[in-house]
């Protein structure tokens, strides 16, 4: 038994719908497998970046940490050279002078006769004439100054006086506010650290001194920073931002490695999730760049904690440099995979364009031979009977489906048409032989009439 035009029709129906839900989950499932592609890409570059900011910034902590404690150092060497230096003056010079007959003053380049300057005023020459340290500078300062130009000028210079009381071994140290720009000053104590300088402040000032005693303080003032934030900032340095690059590296690294949620900002307020990428290559990749980073970490962790904090931050930059290499090989192999999804794509939208136009050529065919080929014969054949021909044979009149039924309708249509041609004819020959009966009583009658 054939299957009805309408039966095949939508059989064919389904198959080009079939065909468009198969090729549009395969497009669809190319498409879902590139559709983390771009956001991949943004974040495996980003490694590479914060690769290079958790270097900087604990460089820049180092640094910072470094140049505060480089200052204090320098300023301690310098606090214990000018100790050395007036020891010596006032043991060494300032006896052979006095021998001399030589006179001592506060000002020295004032004087008529030659003069020599007191250890204290030394001390401050050697600072107004030397170039100690750009725009540095030392002052002896005291509760009791001999010279009223060096008593105590500040509060801060007060707080320090009453903090070297007590620690006289100590620096004390705070930043100040000059012209917008932050400095920092430094505090000694002056200690009397032989007997000729106690015996010299007994004789200036008149009060009680032993060596040992403070006799006041020494200010060193050095330029630190152009602001004040920049000034804070290098005092008291952070690594937040060090933390917070190394969070972010870790837990994107993570979900690339093993799939999950990874940090789509660097304020980490917003997280996406992705699965693991799936290609043994970008895996071993990124087992290098684990690798790296716990080397990094290594190193980090021994700069913070400051042993041989120079020589790890050599190791640092070069470790830093490794890292961002093996993060930059993970983008370029991502990038070929990102490539390799995007051809693929292509392929299968060329590939279901290709089979959804075969399949509506499959139906355009069926339709146009199977359906409105044979209606095309019937009416041809409809245009044969209608001039006349009997004779004709009616095709597809065998056939089950709706085309065989209209075949055998125009059968039926031609039996018909036989038919009645054929009752016409009998009409007509009854007619004859009717009137020709007629006729020939007619003439009887009138032959009889004649004779009589």
């Amino acid at each position: 038994m054939e299957m009805t035009i309408k039966f095949r029709v939508s059989i064919l129906l389904s198959l080009v719908a079939g065909v468009s839900v198969v090729t549009g989950l395969y497009v669809f499932s190319a498409l879902s497998a590139a559709k983390d592609d771009a956001a991949i890409t943004e974040a495996l570059g980003r490694q590479r970046m914060l690769s290079q900011t958790i270097a900087k910034s604990v460089l820049n902590y180092a640094s910072a940490k470094q140049n505060y404690k480089g200052l204090k150092t320098y300023i301690t060497s310098l606090n214990r050279y000018i100790t050395n230096m007036r020891e010596q003056y006032t043991t060494s010079i300032v006896p052979a002078a006095r021998k001399r007959g030589v006179t001592f003053s506060m000002t020295p380049e004032t004087e008529q006769h030659p003069s020599m300057p007191f250890p204290a005023t030394f001390t401050r020459l050697v600072n107004s004439r030397s170039n100690v340290k750009e725009d540095a500078s030392i002052i002896i300062l005291s509760d009791f100054p001999v010279n009223p130009e060096s008593a105590l000028q500040t509060p801060l210079d007060r707080e320090a006086n009453e903090f070297l009381k007590k620690n006289k071994s100590k620096i004390f140290v705070k930043p100040e506010e000059i012209d917008n720009a932050m400095d920092l000053t430094f505090y000694a104590a002056d200690i009397a650290m032989v007997q000729e300088c106690v015996d010299c402040h007994i004789a200036m000032e008149g009060r009680s001194y032993k060596v040992g005693d403070m006799l006041g303080i020494r200010r060193y003032r050095v330029p630190f920073a152009p602001t004040m934030a920049s000034g804070q900032r290098l005092l008291n340095p952070s690594l937040m931002e060090y933390e917070t690059a190394k969070t972010i590296f870790v837990e994107t690294l993570s979900s690339m490695r093993s799939g999950g949620k990874y940090p789509t900002d660097l304020m980490r307020k917003n997280f996406r999730n992705i699965s693991a990428i799936d290609d043994q290559q970008a895996q071993d990749l990124m087992s290098n760049v684990a690798a790296v980073f716990v080397i990094v970490e290594e190193t980090v962790g021994k700069i913070i904690s400051g042993i041989a904090a120079q020589d790890q931050v050599l190791k640092l930059s070069k470790q830093a440099n490794k890292l961002s290499t093996a993060s930059q090989a993970l983008v370029m192999r991502y990038g070929e995979i990102a490539d390799d999804n995007q051809s693929h794509i292509r392929w299968t939208i060329s590939i279901s364009v290709i089979v959804i136009l075969a399949t509506m050529e499959a139906v355009y065919l069926f339709m146009s031979r199977v359906v409105i080929g044979r209606i095309s014969v019937l009416s041809a054949l409809m245009e044969t009977l209608a001039d006349g021909d009997r004779t004709t044979k009616i095709k597809y009149a065998e056939d089950s489906d709706e085309i065989g039924d209209m075949a055998r309708a125009v059968r039926v249509f031609k039996d018909n048409m036989v038919r009645i041609e054929r009752l016409r004819g009998a009409r007509d020959h009854i007619f004859f032989v009717s009137i020709s009966a007629c006729s020939i009583h007619c003439l009887l009658n009138i032959h009889c009439h004649f004779y009589l």
